[in-house]
């Protein structure tokens, strides 16, 4: 495995922990608690769209750097 799958597999893992302490704060701010908690929902959802949007940038530069490296590459002779 190398670095490029362990960086994506982070970036969805952060995502995912992000939107479920979202919805985790959304429920406790729904039950009663304070504005601090509404914050805090509203903060770890912006991270996790934002890592998200991170992840799909990430992805696109991988696939334009393989292009490139496919197109420097010769082409091997047909014998």
């Amino acid at each position: 495995m190398n670095l490029r799958n362990v960086h994506q597999i982070l970036i969805v893992a952060a995502a995912s922990l992000a939107a479920l302490f979202a919805l985790r704060s959304f429920v406790m701010f729904a039950r009663g608690d304070g504005a601090l908690t509404l914050g805090l929902a509203l903060a770890s959802a912006a991270f996790g769209v934002a890592m998200t949007v991170y992840l799909r940038r990430f992805r696109a530069k991988l696939k334009a750097a393989d292009a490139v490296k496919k197109l420097a590459t010769p082409a091997s002779p047909v014998e």
